[in-house]
Parts: structure tokens; C-alpha cells; sequence
């Protein structure tokens, strides 16, 4: 991904209010309740932290694609991706 723009590329939820910062990408996400979310995120490097709602998850990183899984909220929650 290196020399391209970095942000969201696809999600299985709603994604609104991206936000991508020299060192962060933010986002707030929504969906149908007790369903999985699963977002893809193009970045340049593996990021060091990934929260959803404030609280550290799990991640994925390859071939410059971040893959997110959290459970969907009918409330849209706050996703912080830290570089």
C-alpha cells in the first residue's frame, strides 16, 4: 500500500466519520445488533493499537490490509486505529 491512500476500503457494517491523521485513522461504525463487523483497512504498516469503544481488540495485518472484526451495535461505536 505504500505510495497509496490509506482508509477504509470495505466493512461489513456502516462506516461514517472517517477521519486519517499522520498517525491515526478513526472511524465510528453501526450495524445490525449480534451480528459480526468486519472492516478492511488499507495501511502502509502494521498499526501498533486497534480500539473499538475504548477497548484494545485483535487484528490482522497483511499485505498492507488491516482486517477488524468486533461485534455490530445498533449505537454507533468509536474505532481508533493508533500507526
Amino acid at each position: 500500500v505504500a505510495g497509496k491512500k490509506e482508509g477504509v476500503i470495505a466493512a461489513a457494517c456502516r462506516v461514517t466519520d472517517q477521519k486519517i491523521a499522520a498517525d491515526s485513522i478513526t472511524f465510528r461504525a453501526d450495524g445490525i445488533a449480534q451480528t459480526q463487523a468486519v472492516v478492511c483497512v488499507a495501511m502502509a504498516s502494521k498499526p501498533r493499537t486497534v480500539t473499538v469503544g475504548g477497548k484494545a481488540i485483535d487484528f490482522t495485518y497483511a499485505g498492507g490490509v488491516l482486517w477488524i472484526r468486533f461485534d455490530n451495535a445498533v449505537e454507533p461505536m468509536t474505532i481508533e486505529i493508533h500507526k
